[in-house]
């Protein structure tokens, strides 16, 4: 959910209204146990699939690789999100 984007024009009303509807189901201001817990079961499931295949010297997909990377600044996004509009935005 952090990638996804409303798609249309910033102009319209709709969209500005869209935005602030989702908002709040994205960025939570205040983050409970179990979304903790289902993120640690993602990082688990793709540490095991990693192992499962022999990719923990693979750049891209090992231990450290890009995608690591990407799935922590995520898992940050979500959490600080919230109170940090700052995070919310692409490229952060």
């Amino acid at each position: 959910m952090v990638k996804a984007r409303v798609m249309g024009r910033e102009m319209y009303p709709e969209y500005q209204e869209l935005r602030q509807m989702l908002r709040p189901f994205v960025f939570r201001r205040y983050i409970d146990f179990s979304a903790i817990q289902s993120l640690r079961r993602m990082k688990s499931m793709i540490s095991s699939e990693v192992r499962r295949r022999g990719l923990g010297n693979n750049i891209k997909l090992g231990a450290g690789g890009i995608r690591e990377v990407e799935f922590i600044a995520q898992v940050f996004q979500l959490i600080r999100g919230g109170r940090e509009p700052s995070l919310r935005g692409r490229g952060c």
